[in-house]
């Protein structure tokens, strides 16, 4: 019978909703492929790894998981990924290719790596850090999980190693450093958004919306005789990134670049607005927010509330509006400190 091996989430999932347009998806591991099991041990179906150079990063003695994380390896020249027949594959080929297959996952993988690049700066000029034990601790727990997994559905047949190069491609070696890499990214891109905004006044709201503007006013009414929020956002909200949640989003300042930014600020706690609508090509959606709280600036270094945000990200993972938000703000100041010296 053909046997498939679930993929571990929690890892790779911690800022799912840091997935929008400017921010690279959460990186699940791909789907396990079905194969039958067969008699005997089979042969690992991994490409040679001496065929393929591996990224720089990976080939480094020092896995520093300093801010630099985000940013791109510095490379001399177009360096080659490999060669076949006496042609050399370069790096450049391969963008050229990825564009002409996917030009739009292709523009948004570069968005992800400029919205890197502008946290990174200010990881550095914050003292916003990861640390390298904790990483380590949450990958080890990880890893233990899935070869045990591993283990149970093909003892005998896979060992943990030729099961990661059959299915993702790499040797365990590879698929550690990977791991530490990736999981050091999103506590970078998880701590930098929460904490810049918690350096501003901020309020929180629950949103519910839908496409139908009947069942948007029922709710409102609903809302407004004191039922409760939370339980009709998961009813009937169409917003996938918070319907879960009980339509809860992250807290966000005056400045957030958030649509319904200014109409939250001016509810009260407990308060409910009315409908809001947004028409994005050509379908419109209908929206309610529900104010929770309004929440001063902390002008604190990030050091004091790390814990509090560690204690914090599973339970409440950036969303796409949140990250969109700060990537928007940031490269608009960026954009704008490259124009200075033009005007002056």
């Amino acid at each position: 019978m053909p046997r498939t091996m679930p993929m571990p989430l929690a890892l790779l999932g911690i800022c799912a909703g840091c997935a929008g347009g400017a921010v690279e998806r959460s990186a699940r591991l791909p789907q396990t492929q079905v194969v039958e099991a067969p008699a005997t041990k089979p042969e690992p179906k991994s490409a040679d790894a001496s065929l393929i150079s591996m990224p720089e990063a990976l080939s480094l003695e020092s896995q520093d998981l300093g801010p630099q994380v985000l940013m791109p390896t510095a490379v001399p020249d177009d360096a080659e990924v490999m060669s076949i027949g006496g042609f050399a594959i370069h790096k450049s080929h391969l963008y050229d290719r990825l564009f002409e297959v996917n030009p739009f996952e292709t523009k948004k993988n570069v968005d992800s790596l400029v919205f890197d690049i502008l946290l990174a700066k200010e990881a550095q000029e914050r003292g916003i850090y990861v640390d390298a034990k904790q990483v380590d601790e949450m990958i080890a727990t990880e890893e233990s999980s899935l070869a045990k997994q591993v283990e149970e559905d093909w003892g005998g047949v896979l060992t943990f190693d030729e099961y990661l190069q059959q299915n993702l491609g790499v040797n365990l070696e590879v698929h550690r450093l990977l791991q530490r890499r990736r999981l050091a990214r999103r506590l970078f891109r998880y701590y930098v958004i929460r904490y810049l905004a918690l350096l501003e006044d901020r309020v929180q709201v629950r949103i519910i919306s839908h496409r139908d503007r009947a069942t948007i006013d029922k709710a409102m009414g609903q809302a407004r005789e004191g039922a409760d929020f939370h339980s009709l956002a998961l009813r009937i909200s169409e917003h996938t990134d918070t319907q879960r949640r009980g339509g809860l989003v992250a807290p966000f300042s005056r400045s957030s670049k958030w649509v319904f930014a200014a109409a939250a600020f001016e509810l009260a706690p407990g308060e409910v607005s009315d409908v809001l609508e947004v028409t994005n090509d050509g379908v419109t959606h209908h929206y309610l927010l529900y104010c929770t709280q309004h929440m001063p600036g902390r002008q604190v270094p990030f050091r004091e509330v790390k814990e509090e945000l560690d204690a914090d990200w599973l339970k409440n993972p950036i969303i796409n509006e949140e990250a969109n938000d700060l990537y928007v703000r940031l490269r608009s100041a960026s954009e704008a400190l490259k124009k200075e010296p033009e005007d002056r």
